[in-house]
């Protein structure tokens, strides 16, 4: 393996090739796989979550609500709930796209085709299975611009584009109902810059399993998260940073709404 480049297995890896650390864990076929928590659904934490789910959007599924993203904001450990979901994918995105002007000219095609083919192998039999999905979606206090706003906008459009290669991967290999079937139970979460997330964190929960716009981009995150701080350089370290948040987890949730 070359100098530099990362070591940790990335689901569907034959174990013995590379390391298989947690999340991840060897299967009876010596594969290393993201094994299912089944026992998520009776965590204390997340069933006060769904409450409050149920309690912000009611009997629908697809929801946006304000209140929804204060509760988001104001809970210290949100996103170590949504870790709870082991199936919880990263999705990341270049600084400052996709662009809300419109004369967004970006995904081209071929990256639009990498982030199509990589939710499509990582994720759709749990996004079909999924009672809701829960889009929550960052933005980097390292940009160029520190303006929220402008980060609140970036955030939106990412949240948008998300939802839009969930719809894709989908369309490419279901059937039209299935397809709506995935888009009507997501529900967006704008999390902005207010909870950024370090290495450290991601490297113990995403960070063998980063999706981007290119290979080249998901290996070299990969290799930076894997070495911490003690590699790269100052300009590798912050771009690693920024693009750590420059990104829209995916949550599918298998639990049932509470009376639902």
């Amino acid at each position: 393996m070359p100098p530099g480049a990362p070591t940790r297995c990335e689901p569907g890896a034959l174990c013995g090739t590379c390391e298989c650390e947690q999340p991840l864990a060897c299967d009876a076929q010596n594969v290393c796989v993201l094994p299912r928590n089944r026992g998520v659904c009776d965590d204390a934490d997340v069933i006060k979550f769904l409450s409050v789910l149920k309690e912000k959007c009611g009997n629908a599924r697809k929801c946006e609500s304000k209140d929804l993203d204060k509760y988001a904001i104001n809970y210290g450990d949100f996103l170590n709930l949504m870790v709870q979901f082991p199936s919880t994918l990263a999705i990341h995105f270049p600084d400052g796209e996709p662009s809300p002007m419109s004369t967004r000219r970006w995904p081209r095609a071929a990256e639009s085709e990498h982030y199509i083919n990589r939710i499509r192998s990582a994720a759709l039999e749990e996004l079909k299975e999924a009672d809701r999905v829960i889009l929550v979606g960052l933005a980097s206090r390292g940009r160029k611009i520190k303006d929220r706003d402008v980060n609140t906008a970036i955030t939106l459009q990412r949240l948008i584009a998300t939802q839009d290669l969930i719809r894709s991967a989908a369309a490419s290999v279901l059937t039209p109902a299935e397809v709506d079937g995935i888009e009507e139970k997501i529900s967006f979460i704008h999390l902005g810059d207010w909870r950024p997330i370090d290495a450290r964190f991601y490297g113990k929960q995403y960070g063998n399993r980063p999706i981007a716009w290119d290979r080249g981009t998901e290996e070299h995150l990969m290799s930076l998260v894997e070495q911490g701080d003690v590699a790269g350089s100052p300009e590798d370290l912050r771009w690693r940073d920024r693009l750590l948040n420059q990104v829209v987890f995916v949550v599918p949730i298998p639990c049932k709404r509470p009376g639902g």
